[in-house]
C-alpha cells in the first residue's frame, strides 16, 4: 500500500486578485507562504520517502516547505501543472464571466469545460492520473507528498471518489495548502481517506470564489 499525501500550493497572488493563472507562473503570497509553512509543520511527523511537485512557483515553494522538514529536495513534474487555460490565462474570473460563453460554460458544468485555446478538463484527469500513477510505481509501501494545484486535484478526487467528469461540479475545491490523503493498492487504485484537510491552517485558511 502505498500512501500519497496531495497538497494544493498555498494562496497565489492570482489567488487573491482572482485571476485564472494557469501555467502562468505566479508567487506565493505572505499569506500563502504562512499557509505553506502551517502546512509544512502539520506534516513534519509523517514519514516521507519524497516531495513531488509541479514545477509552477507556487506549487514548488510549498512543496520546498514540506521538504525541508523531511531533509528532502523536492522532484519537479510539469504533468502536475494547473490546467492550461489557453486564452483565459492571467483573465480576471470576472471579465471571463462577462465575455467568454467557454468559461460560463465552466462554471455550470466544469467536468465538461475546455479551456478556449487550452485543455480541456478531460485532458486535465488523463494528464495527472498518468503522473501520479508513474510516481506510486516508484514508491511501493512508502509514503510520498504531491503538491499541485486546484484543478488537478480536484479531478484526481473525482477519479478515485468513482465520480462521473460529468458530476465534477459536485466535488467540491480543495482549499489553499490543505491535505489529501490518498491511499494506493496499484498505480491506478485510488481510495481517498480523507479530503481537504485544512483545520490545522485555522484563521490562515483561503478558498477559491464561489464563481469559479
Amino acid at each position: 500500500m502505498t500512501t500519497v499525501y496531495f497538497i494544493r500550493h498555498g494562496q497565489s497572488t492570482a489567488n487573491l486578485s482572482q485571476c485564472f493563472a494557469g501555467f502562468i507562473d505566479v508567487s506565493l503570497t505572505d499569506l500563502g507562504r504562512k499557509q505553506a509553512a502551517c502546512t509544512a509543520e502539520f506534516m513534519a511527523d509523517i514519514p516521507l520517502s519524497a516531495v513531488y511537485s509541479s514545477d509552477l512557483s507556487r506549487a514548488y515553494d510549498t512543496a520546498c516547505a514540506v521538504a525541508e522538514k523531511h531533509g528532502l529536495t523536492v522532484q519537479t513534474n510539469p504533468n502536475l501543472r494547473e490546467i492550461n487555460a489557453g486564452a483565459w490565462e492571467g483573465k480576471p474570473f470576472d471579465e471571463l464571466m462577462r465575455n467568454d460563453e467557454a468559461f460560463r460554460h465552466w462554471c455550470r458544468e466544469i467536468g465538461t469545460a475546455t479551456c478556449t485555446d487550452g485543455e480541456s478538463v478531460c485532458k486535465l484527469q488523463e494528464r495527472v492520473a498518468n503522473a501520479v500513477a508513474d510516481i506510486v510505481a516508484r514508491h511501493p509501501d512508502e509514503s510520498v507528498c504531491i503538491v499541485a494545484h486546484g484543478t488537478p486535484i480536484r479531478v484526481l478526487t473525482a477519479l478515485w471518489t468513482g465520480t462521473p467528469l460529468l458530476h465534477l461540479h459536485t466535488v467540491p475545491w480543495a482549499s489553499n495548502a490543505s491535505v489529501t490523503k490518498v491511499e494506493f493498492s496499484s498505480p491506478r487504485d485510488g481510495r481517498v481517506v480523507v479530503a481537504d484537510m485544512h483545520e490545522h491552517l485555522k484563521d490562515l485558511v483561503s478558498r477559491l470564489p464561489t464563481n469559479v
